[in-house]
């Protein structure tokens, strides 16, 4: 059984029944998972300019790694982000986002 004090119910048109635990959490949201993508690629881009850093590489070099990673990486997002809004749009429960969030009839 829960504690009553660890949890607290939040009210608000965007809460929608939603439990909230104390300290930090995300709300349930299908973009989630491109959110995390998001964060992995942020890390990866760190861990490419620091190998870009190396004296292995020419500044021509540096230049075309550090080029095709933000080029690959910001293709991958609009990709996921655009299937997610799809698939999102697809759903016949989803809020229609053209009027203000109703449900679609």
């Amino acid at each position: 059984m829960s504690d009553p004090l660890s949890e607290k119910q939040i009210d608000g048109p965007l809460s929608a029944g939603r439990l909230h635990r104390r300290g930090m959490g995300v709300a349930p949201s299908p973009f989630n998972a491109v959110k995390f993508e998001l964060a992995l690629i942020i890390v990866g881009s760190v861990l490419v300019m620091l190998l870009s850093f190396s004296n292995t590489f020419s500044a021509a070099g540096q230049w075309l790694l550090l080029g095709g990673y933000s080029v690959a990486a910001a293709l991958w997002m609009v990709a996921r982000t655009g299937k997610t809004l799809r698939r999102l749009m697809n759903r016949r429960d989803a809020p229609d986002l053209t009027d203000g969030g109703q449900k679609r009839q």
